[in-house]
């Protein structure tokens, strides 16, 4: 639990506001973060994958949009397809 005083981990940090990369990379991630935060089954395979795995699925989301899409592509990713 994060206590006053500690220095937060980057991931609860807010983001900056502006026009950024880290926003224009948010808006494109939206089919894949909506697919991850619906379906509790693709979010538990999602953290399964190796880190440079996810972190080329969040940079390339499009046309991901069910867990058989995830899989399809991480299995590309990975080599196996």
């Amino acid at each position: 639990m994060y206590k006053p005083g500690l220095h937060a981990p980057t991931r609860l940090k807010p983001r900056r506001r502006g026009n950024n990369a880290d926003e224009v990379m948010d808006l494109g991630n939206a089919n894949l973060v909506v697919l991850i935060e619906s379906d509790a089954e693709a979010c538990r395979y999602f953290l399964s994958l190796p880190e440079d795995v996810r972190a080329r699925l969040a940079a390339n989301p499009n046309g991901i949009g069910n867990l058989a899409d995830l899989r399809t592509r991480a299995d590309q990713l990975m080599g196996g397809g």
